[in-house]
């Protein structure tokens, strides 16, 4: 009897996760016959991928307010692996060459070749320095494609996957995989000239993503997700059960990786809004035998994945992934605190309430914007919270959002995890 209610536990697990999925993701329609090595989307929301045809391959484009997709750069005998859009619309294209376009893709300037190794990623810098990593090394230029020099050279075999800015220091970080040893993290300190290794060596780094605090993530094939804390030297493992192929972060720090099928792990998308601590597997049940290779969040923070090896090779997030609660015309900042954090009986919400306040109330919402429980804390410096909504029935597990209001203004929201 006990094995027959954990099977039938299981199974429930199981059918609410695919429905929770099946409401995350819907297929974005692409033309078919195509491959999809890279997805970025421009400040209008217009999509550029890196695609693979029957007979080449080159730069697709959909624009924001058009249905259909077009040709923007074909390419006979190549493929773009790559694509890039900075923050001024200008777009970076590139496998085996590197292409540039500074007006969306209309037309096409050639700026560098590199006949025997392809470009894996691309990054421009807060000082306007244009870097890439490829198979044996990191290239940059100062001039648009016209004097790149070699600023890492590695061997052959190992890849450059992943290159990030921390925007608050300038310092770069580049991840990459050594496919006989080796490799990791590297980091330069001054501009992409000199660059040391900075840990994690041995690992198959493939994404690199810092969250709104400074903490830098890893995902890797071969040891799940990594977060090096802001300035800190340590890294901390936060999940060794997936083979991470993607990642990425949106203004929430919600964080979504892209897993891979190898061995015995499932392809498809998990989800953590706990900083890591904790995650969801989030992936439609036709992403279990397949590769999420790149994933990319759009100017409304709509999630797109991409399906390598696919007959449908784009998902796009149904909704915006962060929390859709209407805005207030005025906020201003609280101190507020909830420990412990996450919770199952009891959480105490500690705030300071300014000076002027007449009136003040603890709102504590769902993730859909719902209120579900309000306080009346006038006078008061805490709170405490059993996980109970106003008519007293215990709530899901899950993060809740709380502010407080004030005066006929609000504060930011701040986040609870509520594990019964």
């Amino acid at each position: 009897m006990t094995k027959r209610i954990l099977l039938i536990a299981a199974l429930a697990i199981l059918l609410i996760k695919i429905t929770q999925a099946q409401d995350f993701w819907e297929v974005f329609e692409t033309p078919p016959g195509i491959g999809i090595h890279s997805v970025d989307i421009n400040s209008n929301n217009d999509i550029l991928m890196g695609v693979t045809f029957a007979s080449g391959g080159g730069i697709l484009r959909k624009l924001n307010d058009e249905n259909g997709w077009d040709t923007s750069l074909y390419l006979s005998n190549d493929a773009i692996g790559t694509v890039y859009i900075d923050k001024s619309d200008n777009i970076y294209a590139a496998d085996a060459k590197f292409y540039y376009s500074d007006n969306n893709g209309d037309s096409w300037n050639l700026i560098y070749t590199n006949q025997l190794f392809g470009i894996r990623c691309i990054i421009k810098n807060s000082d306007d320095y244009i870097f890439f990593g490829t198979w044996g090394g990191i290239y940059k230029t100062d001039s648009m494609g016209s004097d790149w020099v070699e600023v890492l050279p590695l061997e052959n075999y190992e890849v450059v996957n992943a290159i990030v800015e921390d925007t608050t220091t300038g310092d770069l970080y580049a991840g990459t995989t050594n496919y006989i040893g080796g490799g990791g993290i590297y980091r330069s300190v001054d501009d992409g000239n000199n660059w040391v290794l900075f840990g994690l060596t041995g690992h198959f780094l493939t994404s690199l993503a810092y969250n709104s605090t400074g903490d830098l993530f890893a995902g890797t094939r071969s040891g799940g997700v990594f977060r090096l804390p802001h300035e800190q030297t340590e890294w901390i493992n936060l999940n060794n059960e997936e083979m991470v192929t993607s990642l990425v972060i949106n203004s929430e720090d919600d964080i979504y990786i892209g897993c891979s099928t190898l061995d015995y792990y499932w392809g498809g998308v998990r989800r953590s809004m706990d900083n890591g601590e904790s995650w969801e597997d989030i992936s439609l049940e036709t992403m279990y035998d397949r590769d999420i290779t790149a994933m990319v969040l759009g100017t409304q923070e709509h999630l797109f994945a991409v399906e390598y090896n696919s007959e449908t090779p784009l998902y796009k997030s149904i909704n915006p992934t962060i929390t859709s609660i209407p805005e207030t015309e005025m906020k201003r900042e609280i101190d507020a605190v909830n420990v412990p954090n996450p919770f199952s009986n009891l959480t105490t919400i500690a705030f300071n309430l300014p000076v002027d306040c007449k009136t003040a109330t603890l709102n504590i919402y769902n993730l859909q914007g719902t209120l579900i429980r309000q306080f009346d804390i006038t006078g008061k410096n805490k709170q405490l919270w059993d996980g109970k909504d106003g008519d007293g029935c215990l709530v899901i597990d899950g993060v809740y959002l709380y502010n407080i209001g004030f005066n006929n203004t609000f504060s930011s929201f701040n986040k609870l995890l509520f594990i019964h």
